[in-house]
């Protein structure tokens, strides 16, 4: 059995992993904290391919916490838009130590397939086969502060835009079965204390954060990412430490996964890492980053111009949108 070596045991190390083992390589895993010191709920879009059918069809099964049918999106000056789906538009997965995270769930997939997992490892091997130790702060360009509030009776996602909160980014409620995420996202370096100056504000003023943080506050959220064009050298690197990070809204697990299952393929079938990610991401990565420079310029006047046009739009006319990069 050849033997693989991996930093990192968030989603993308932990995918890279499971797919190794499971084609008969001893896998070992480093991870330098002792524990997941984290929480947080993830929105994973779901507007093409059914992503748990995909990675079922790969060998994984992936059990989101929630599905998201309905998103609205809420313009500086009260109009709002509704995007709508028979499918799920986005899959919700909650993340780190909480109780039904999707890191958890895929470390009682490693432990069957005998992965080691070696936590409270300071310093990873210089070894490694596949780097996946995530962002790092000093090139953080994306900041998030929020909460995880106790709340059940949120079933859609809804987005704010508003510059008086923050520019460039936008307010995010994320819901689980019986969590509820309010989340900041500032984009541009050293944009830690404008997420929670926006977070602050924004709670302050709209009336549906107002009545979701009148619940039960669990836990205070405080997080980071940074997002670059991947260059890969002689080691491959998988998620946010390569790069892979939606820049126009900061997600980032769909990439962590997807890059994960790559490296995977490209080690067990001999071929090239950099071929595969372009092969599947390049496209989309690009237009991403035209959207954020479009999103990063965008006025009041103008997300109220978009959310008044766009009343009640379809799942798939969404789509035909952002892909003209008009949103």
């Amino acid at each position: 059995m050849k033997k693989i070596a991996i930093a990192g045991a968030g989603p993308a190390g932990l995918t890279a992993a499971i797919f190794l083992a499971k084609n008969g390589y001893e896998v070992t895993i480093y991870e330098k904290r002792k524990k997941y010191n984290f929480c947080h709920i993830s929105a994973t879009r779901n507007y093409s391919q059914d992503i748990l059918k995909m990675f079922s069809s790969f060998g994984l099964k992936l059990s989101p916490s929630f599905e998201i049918f309905k998103v609205f999106r809420h313009s500086p000056s009260g109009y709002v838009s509704k995007t709508f789906s028979k499918k799920p538009i986005f899959y919700i997965f909650e993340r780190g130590f909480l109780k039904n995270s999707i890191e958890n769930g895929l470390i009682e997939t490693a432990k069957k397939l005998n992965i080691e997992i070696k936590w409270g490892n300071k310093k990873n091997p210089d070894n490694v086969d596949i780097v996946a130790t995530g962002p790092k702060k000093n090139k953080a360009n994306i900041f998030g502060y929020g909460a995880i509030f106790k709340i059940k009776k949120i079933d859609s996602v809804h987005l704010f835009y508003n510059t008086n909160y923050v520019k460039p980014g936008y307010i995010s409620i994320i819901p689980s079965k019986k969590l509820c995420e309010i989340l900041c996202v500032a984009f541009g370096k050293k944009s830690e204390e404008k997420a929670k100056r926006g977070f602050e504000i924004a709670i302050r003023n709209e009336e549906l954060l107002k009545k979701i943080s009148t619940h039960e506050k669990l836990f205070t959220i405080k997080g980071y990412g940074n997002y670059f064009w991947p260059k890969m050298k002689r080691k491959l690197f998988i998620g946010e430490a390569g790069g892979f990070l939606d820049p126009s809204r900061g997600f980032g697990l769909w990439y962590a996964l997807l890059t994960g299952y790559l490296a995977a393929f490209s080690i067990i079938y001999k071929t090239d890492f950099n071929e595969l990610w372009r092969k599947y991401l390049k496209d989309e990565l690009e237009k991403s980053y035209e959207r954020n420079k479009i999103f990063s310029k965008m006025n009041n006047n103008q997300f109220d111009a978009f959310i008044k046009n766009a009343k009640e739009i379809s799942l798939n006319q969404y789509k035909k949108l952002r892909e003209k990069l008009i949103w």
